[in-house]
Parts: C-alpha cells; structure tokens; sequence
C-alpha cells in the first residue's frame, strides 16, 4: 500500500499533542494488525485515518481507502466506527463506579449503583452509542452519566477519570475486553491481569493454560464473537432449524414448537447471538434430538455446554462464528418463555417492577402470585399477560 504522505502538496497538521495520541489509539486496538504500530490517527470529512507502521520495513500504511483526497488540515476528534465506544465507555465507568464503591460515604454508594445501572443498560445495548443525547434513552442512564458519555466520546477520555490515574483506566479497559472473552469472567479476568496478559495476543501466547476447555474456545473465536450477526444470517440459521424441526416432526410424529427469539424477533438489523426456544407438547427430549441433527447437518460447530433443558454453542456462517443458545421450557410456560427471551432486557425490567407492584413475580416460568405462592393459571399468550398486568399491548418490536 501507498504512504499517504508521499506526494502531498498540502501538509497535514494533526491537531492533538503527540503524547496523547496513544490514548487516542487505544480506541482501535482491534483495528490494527499485530504486526503493525500506529504511529498517528486523524480524522477527515467523517473518513477516519490510521497512520502505522509496519515493524520490519518500516514502511507507512494506512487502513482507509487507496485514493485521498489530501486535507489542509485534519481534525483528531477520535472516531469510534471502527472500535467499540460502548467498550470504551463501560470501561470507564467502571472506574468510576469502583473508586465511589471504595468510599465509606453514603452518597458515593448511591454513585456506585447509578454507575452500575448505566453499565448494565450500555451492555445490554445492541448498538454503538454516538451521543449522551442517545444514551439517555436507555433505561439506566442520567443526565449526569450522559453528560460524561458525551465528554467520553468528544475528547476519548474523561477528566475524572485522568485524576485517578491512568493506571488505573488502562487495566480496567483490558479486565473488561479479557471479560468478553466467553466463559471468563471477573476472578479470571483479575488472574490472567495478575499473571502478565496485557492483551488478547498476550493470553493467546502465554496464558492459554490458565483457561479451561469452553474458554479456550471462546478466545479461539474472540473476535468473531464481539461482532454482530447481519439478520438475514441469523434468518438463514433460523430457516434450518426450522427445517430439521419440521423433519422430526414428519419422521418421529413430535409436536413441537420453535421460535427464535431476542433482538431478531425484534426486528434489530443485527443479533449479538441466536436464542432459539423450543417446547415439545408431549415432554420429548427434543433439545437432544434438535441438537444431534443440527451437529451433523454441520450448523452447530462448537458446544459450549448441554444440560437436560439448554443447549450454548457456536455457529459458522460465512466464516464468522456466532453464539447459538437453545433452550426447551413446559408447554404452560410458553408465552412467559417467549416474552422473558424476546426482551428487551430493560422493557423486561419495566415489565417486571409493573407486576411486583401489583402483587407478582414476573419469570420466564410464569406470574406468580407472592402473597400466596402460586402461579396464575390459564395465560397462554403474551398479549394475555399484556392485559393481566394492565399494560398496552407492544409487538416485540416495540418492546424497547
């Protein structure tokens, strides 16, 4: 590839110190080969530029289009289409979250658990924040934590945040990207940091024998697995399901019920994983027979785990890996099931204060009366449920 630089009448200007540049980087460790430096990072007309620089020869490349026009001048204003800014923004608030949980006083636990329910919403988000303005409309973030998202994804950084050291930000970030990797979780993240990983390409080298079986797995598919399916994948995984489903019920006489539930029954564009939902109406062990088939016809790849009712593993579309959870409830549990696993997990939440405030304890089990103990019989579909709570009903492509 072509040096950028090189024949360029107009001489660019980086508008942002050289020391803090590297900040500036960090927002796009997974964009630049491990072969590879950046040496400097530029933003033109919404077009980000990466400047780097191959290690051996050490040639400049860059990783945007072959033809440029040459600005006069480029702004650093860091753009985050090519990172992950909900990364970014859950990383630093978690620092935020745990310097306020250290303290003793009161009001900074109620900081704590503000932050917390902000960090809760953002992961639950099926899409990049761009603003504050946006976050704001999820269910967990303030005016204040969006005023600090829009500082975060102005400037890259947060000035609370620079107090408590940069230390600090930069092991948060890395203990919250080795979480992502699947079947890792806090103590693991903390052990692998404690033991020298500092990156991904760190634990894949050095610290493979520190994961069990399903964690190797998930590192071997990290990078896949922090994409999001397009729908018309997860529809082409949907139709196969369906027809192994269809083929057990012509050959085997089973009566059996599937949907695919989360954000693709929500119409989202893109699905973080595939949650499928089965019931087979006379208690056949359906999940064992479905995932059997689906193992041969070569659609699941990997499994993550089996038990009696839940099936978690990977599939291959196109080369990409994706998650595929797969779980089989009682037929009267049904419509309960199929509204939990819809989501969205913060209408869920709505959903749920709404019935304890009456009286209830909403699961994907049932409605459950809690002075009594039992559950509410006769509910066999959602907008059931809609109406017993005293709820609009919304399609699920409204549940926000």
């Amino acid at each position: 590839m072509l040096n950028p630089l090189r024949n360029m009448k107009t001489p660019i200007i980086i508008n942002k110190k050289p020391e803090n540049i590297p900040r500036l980087l960090s927002c796009f460790h997974n964009a630049i080969p491990n072969n590879k430096k950046a040496i400097a990072i530029a933003k033109y007309n919404s077009s980000s530029i990466i400047l780097l620089q191959d290690n051996t020869s050490g040639e400049h490349l860059r990783t945007t289009k072959d033809k440029i026009d040459p600005p006069k001048v480029i702004s650093t204003k860091v753009d985050f289409n090519m990172s992950s800014p909900n990364d970014l923004i859950i990383a630093n608030l978690e620092v935020l979250r745990k310097e306020a949980q250290a303290s003793k006083e009161t009001k900074d636990r109620f900081r704590a658990r503000a932050y917390l329910n902000a960090i809760k919403a953002i992961q639950g988000c099926t899409y990049q924040l761009q603003s504050g303005k946006g976050a704001l409309q999820l269910n967990g973030v303030g005016k204040k934590i969006a005023t600090k998202i829009q500082e975060l994804l102005d400037t890259g950084k947060l000035h609370q945040v620079d107090e408590l050291g940069e230390e600090q930000l930069e092991k948060t970030k890395t203990l919250t990207i080795f979480a992502n990797i699947w079947g890792v979780g806090p103590v693991k993240a903390q052990e692998l940091w404690d033991m020298g990983a500092r990156t991904i390409e760190d634990i894949i080298q050095d610290y493979q024998h520190l994961l069990n079986d399903n964690q190797k797995i998930g590192l071997e598919y990290f990078h896949d697995l922090q994409k999001r399916a397009p729908r018309w994948q997860v529809e082409e995984i949907s139709n196969k399901i369906a027809a192994q489903v269809r083929q057990i019920q012509r050959e085997l006489g089973w009566k059996v019920k599937v949907r695919v539930c989360g954000s693709f029954r929500r119409k989202a564009e893109t699905c973080g994983d595939v949650d499928v939902l089965l019931c087979e109406t006379g208690g056949k062990p359906i999940l064992n027979e479905l995932v059997d088939r689906l193992t041969k016809s070569g659609l699941l790849t990997k499994t993550l785990g089996i038990g009696p009712t839940k099936y978690m593993g990977i599939t291959m579309q196109t080369g990409t890996a994706f998650r595929i959870d797969m779980e089989t409830i009682k037929e009267h549990e049904w419509p309960f099931a199929l509204l939990y696993f819809t989501g969205s997990g913060p209408f869920n939440e709505r959903q749920r204060l709404v019935a304890k405030k009456m009286g209830y304890s909403l699961s994907e089990h049932g409605l459950r009366d809690v002075e009594i103990g039992s559950y509410v019989k006769e509910i066999t579909s959602e907008r059931q449920i809609f109406e017993f709570l005293k709820m609009k009903y919304l399609a699920p492509w409204d549940r926000k």
